[in-house]
């Protein structure tokens, strides 16, 4: 449904529009990760180590959602003010205003959804990622296709979806049994205290997935940001993979021991494997007729990003898997470390790629980025379980009863 609606909003708003919204969802994702220090994930420590309840969990970090997207909204308006800001040539008030609305509502729905996966309610949460793309687009065409209301139009639909789903959640986790709200302040300094450990990490993961576009703009302009923007959406449903297992895994791993993590991060690491290279082979045979039927000629240039992200984003695949790992044992620095380096590899490449070869170059430097994350992560993962690299190669015949059962399509069909 996802793909869907990006093809809306590419299709009517062309190369040029799908650049603005694109730089405006950009802004508001990557001024939330600043300002989250992640609490959803390290909610889901503490409440499956049974350190907080989810009543003080709910009370404890709603406050500080409150108080920490004000606090960016006002760094942000200063930012804007004196000119700091990658704007390029693109519509800079339309863009900051929805900035400022999307803050604190993504914030929440993020927190939110993660506190359904804390409690296991994946049904619901499979829900919520049904509900917000269908509601999009149904936003998307009365505000964007009926009363074509353009950028801002698209932008104010997926503002609704994710008040909806914000909603949703949290009527959902109100009604949770023997919830009683209590503010904690012992429980707020130890959240800070396990976040802030691994929140350098998810800063410079943030940046490390999308900084590429924010040099792009600059450059080349909107419509160059738009075209290699459909390459990212398009290379990233492969990790669709790996998030999923991970969703699932994370509680467990961080109720598990070391030993039983870390065999169940093997499997993981195989599905893994199996299932994106599967994807990113067939992807790369049929990206071009793909993105020609589905967007048109204009964004054809896209096809050629494609193809040199694809590695990266494979390699990127395991390492959100081993990323789940160190935080499932209470190690989320190590994310924070690799993460960092990455983070420079980027920095370092983009300016004289990007400058010189336009997108391609952003999808050179991402990809190679990506890959010195995942040859850390494994040497890392390695490192700390003592285990052979053969167990990460090696399939054993009694493993693959474990692989396949973890295969979605294999339990669907069950």
């Amino acid at each position: 449904m996802g793909l869907i609606t990006g093809i809306i909003v590419a299709r009517i708003l062309g190369p040029e529009g799908k650049g603005e919204y694109t730089m405006a969802l950009l802004l508001a994702s990557m001024t939330v990760s600043l300002g989250s220090l992640n609490i959803g994930e390290s909610a889901i420590y503490f409440l499956n180590r049974r350190r907080a309840d989810l009543g003080t969990i709910l009370c404890t970090d709603g406050v500080f959602i409150i108080f920490s997207s004000t606090a960016y909204i006002f760094i942000l308006l200063l930012l804007w003010k004196f000119g700091f800001l990658p704007w390029g040539e693109l519509n800079q008030k339309n863009i900051l205003f929805f900035v400022c609305l999307y803050i604190p509502v993504i914030f929440l729905q993020i927190h939110n959804v993660d506190l359904l996966r804390a409690t296991r309610q994946f049904s619901l949460y499979n829900l919520i990622l049904v509900i917000q793309p269908l509601t999009y687009l149904l936003f998307l065409l009365f505000l964007v296709v009926h009363w074509e209301k353009g950028v801002a139009g698209a932008l104010a639909a997926g503002l609704g979806a994710y008040f909806l789903t914000a909603l949703i959640g949290w009527g959902s986790l109100v009604r949770f049994p023997k919830v009683m709200f209590r503010w904690d302040g012992a429980y707020l300094k130890d959240l800070l205290f396990y976040s802030i450990k691994g929140h350098l990490g998810n800063i410079a993961q943030k940046f490390n997935l999308r900084l590429d576009q924010f040099f792009i703009s600059p450059w080349w302009g909107a419509a160059a940001l738009g075209q290699y923007s459909v390459a990212v959406v398009l290379t990233e449903l492969i990790w669709y993979v790996p998030d999923s297992i991970g969703i699932i895994t994370l509680p467990r791993l961080a109720s598990f021991n070391r030993t039983e993590a870390a065999l169940l991060t093997v499997r993981c690491l195989k599905v893994t494997a199996l299932l994106t290279l599967f994807l990113a082979f067939s992807m790369a045979i049929l990206v071009r007729p793909a993105i020609l039927l589905l967007y048109g000629s204009p964004f054809e240039p896209a096809v050629y990003a494609v193809w040199l992200l694809l590695p990266g984003i494979v390699a990127m695949g395991f390492s959100k898997i081993l990323s789940k790992y160190f935080s499932g044992i209470g190690r989320p620095e190590i994310n924070s470390a690799t993460s960092l380096v990455s983070v420079i590899i980027t920095v370092i490449l983009c300016p004289p790629l990007i400058s010189r070869f336009g997108f391609l170059g952003a999808a050179v430097a991402s990809s190679s980025a990506y890959t010195i994350r995942m040859l850390l992560d494994v040497v890392l993962f390695l490192r700390s379980t003592h285990l052979s690299p053969a167990v990460l190669v090696a399939i054993r015949l009694e493993e693959w009863r474990d692989i396949m059962a973890m295969l979605p399509f294999v339990k669907s069909s069950r």
